[in-house]
């Protein structure tokens, strides 16, 4: 239906508030559905920025949080480990005791016992976690100590690395900002050099009955043993200080998170009551729209004549 001439001019007012009313009404519709005041960066009405930042935000402490989880794994693992090195030592420990006591020796499988003792040591030392050998350095794809090689010394009594097959480099991780520590152990760890020092002179001092290399194996191993309860004490402060940046950073997702849909999330309280207005304005345009399509050039001739 076509407008006459006297009244086109507001009929194509009318129109146009009708229509902005109605794009406006659209929009405030596809905000209270989603919940969110726009759905891309041009709704965000100057806010981009600050919406980019606070993604940003929240992609790095989640970052963090992701690694900070699987590094407090393998630490926990790391010193569980060190935990049954220490334990294994120990009962090696008892068994050279008992090979200096004269009664006792004789009856002993002595040989065959520091063996299996050393092995369990070297399958602890083999400790994988996600598919890398936790004590290798960054040599993760290869087994720090091969069970099959008994230990020996260059110079007896004296530790080395002769029965380490992993490299000298340690695993560095960021656990937040300007935060680096280091997360692993090497089985080179000098602790663990003089419990093998010690396996080493333990069978050459029973082998030839020489209690003073007897009592020189005794000594490296109480040594380790202290040693490796050190380097135990200090993983588990590591434990701690991953814990607790994994607590910031957890508590840092939960607050980009919340500043972000806070920037994005739309007032549903707002726009309902904003909603209903719009929606009268319309029904007032539409009315108003009808009322002046029904008008003619001769109603408005018989009101000015």
């Amino acid at each position: 239906m076509q407008a006459n001439l006297s009244t086109l001019g507001l009929y194509q007012n009318t129109i146009q508030n009708a229509i902005q009313v109605q794009s406006q009404i659209a929009t405030i519709q596809q905000q209270v559905s989603s919940g969110t005041k726009a759905q891309d960066f041009e709704g965000l009405n100057g806010q981009v920025q600050l919406y980019v930042s606070l993604e940003n935000q929240l992609a790095k402490a989640g970052q963090y949080s992701a690694n900070n989880t699987v590094l407090q794994s393998r630490l926990n693992t790391t010193s569980q480990t060190l935990g049954q090195v220490i334990s294994t030592a120990n009962q090696a420990l008892n068994l050279m005791l008992q090979a200096r006591n004269g009664s006792e020796a004789n009856s002993l499988a002595f040989d065959q016992q520091m063996k299996s003792f050393f092995q369990t040591i070297a399958g602890q030392l083999n400790t994988q976690s996600g598919g890398a050998y936790l004590f290798s350095g960054t040599r993760t794809d290869q087994p720090p100590v091969d069970p099959t090689q008994y230990p020996t010394t260059v110079q007896l009594g004296v530790p080395d690395t002769g029965y380490y097959h992993g490299n000298s480099q340690n695993i560095t991780s960021a656990i937040a900002d300007s935060t680096v520590i280091t997360t692993n152990v090497r089985a080179d760890d000098p602790g663990i050099q003089k419990i093998m020092a010690a396996f080493a002179a333990a069978k050459v001092g029973f082998d030839n009955g020489d209690d003073q290399t007897l009592q020189q194996a005794y000594n490296l191993m109480q040594q380790g043993i202290a040693g490796v309860t050190q380097t135990q004490a200090s993983v588990d402060a590591s434990s701690q200080q991953v814990s607790h940046a994994q607590t910031i950073s957890d508590t840092q997702v939960t607050y980009w998170k919340t500043l972000k849909d806070n920037t994005v999330s739309a007032d549903l309280v707002s726009l309902s009551t904003q909603l209903s207005a719009d929606q009268g304005v319309l029904q007032a345009s539409f009315q108003v729209f009808a009322r002046i399509n029904s008008l003619h050039l001769s109603n408005y001739l018989s009101t000015t004549g």
